[in-house]
């Protein structure tokens, strides 16, 4: 999966002006098997472009600083993961939450936006054109665009957003959401894992499941 970024800055313009130009670009990028979905509409817009979805400006566990009137959904898990030490040099992913990206990943649908900074080496000083901010927690966004998710850890596991910015005003109904609204998709999503995350059983099968891909050495036992 491989995401593309790119965001436009204006002197002047209209709101119709630039919805006119994002529906067009959508219907051309569409047909190439990509998908392009707005992250933030304002003095600045941002995309992000792969084969599913975006990533806002700011990390979304900030969106309380800019919207008194939105706020991230905490999704907490019943069982904390085991605790890993390290990842196998063939494995990509953060030590620290490598059951939480895996579920993130392989059981609901989501990729990779923006890393967190400290996934990155001290020696290196990595530059985002379209980020004013370092993240403090890796953001992830649905395949569908309707949501992005910050890993938080342990048992606090995650914070969910709905993307409101993105809906039939903007870029329509895709034909992959069945005649369901983005918010009504990211709804269902949002059920699925906080479900799926309050139910012991179903955690830790999880953690057995994954767990085999790590040596004894590499993980601890996982504790209740």
């Amino acid at each position: 999966m491989t995401a593309f970024h790119f965001e436009l800055n204006w002197i002047s313009t209209s709101a119709r002006c630039l919805e006119d130009m994002i529906r067009q670009w959508s219907k051309a990028i569409e047909k190439s098997g990509l998908r392009i979905v707005e992250g933030q509409f304002s003095a600045v817009v941002n995309f992000l472009m792969f084969d599913s979805s975006v990533g806002f400006v700011d990390q979304i566990t900030d969106i309380r600083d800019k919207n008194t009137f939105q706020s991230c959904f905490p999704v907490r898990l019943a069982v904390p993961p085991p605790i890993v030490k390290r990842l196998p040099d063939n494995i990509y992913g953060s030590a620290d939450n490598y059951f939480e990206e895996q579920l993130l990943i392989r059981k609901f649908g989501f990729v990779v936006d923006v890393e967190a900074q400290d996934r990155y080496s001290d020696q290196v000083d990595v530059f985002y054109s379209y980020r004013r901010s370092s993240y403090k927690y890796t953001q992830f966004v649905h395949r569908s665009g309707a949501a992005f998710i910050q890993v938080i850890g342990g048992k606090e596991g995650f914070r969910f957003l709905t993307n409101r910015i993105l809906g039939p005003g903007r870029l329509g109904i895709s034909r992959d959401f069945k005649g369901k609204t983005l918010t009504q998709v990211a709804d269902e999503i949002l059920k699925a894992l906080h479900s799926f995350c309050s139910d012991p059983a179903k955690l830790i099968a999880f953690y057995e499941e994954v767990t085999p891909k790590l040596s004894e050495d590499d993980v601890e036992p996982l504790t209740i």
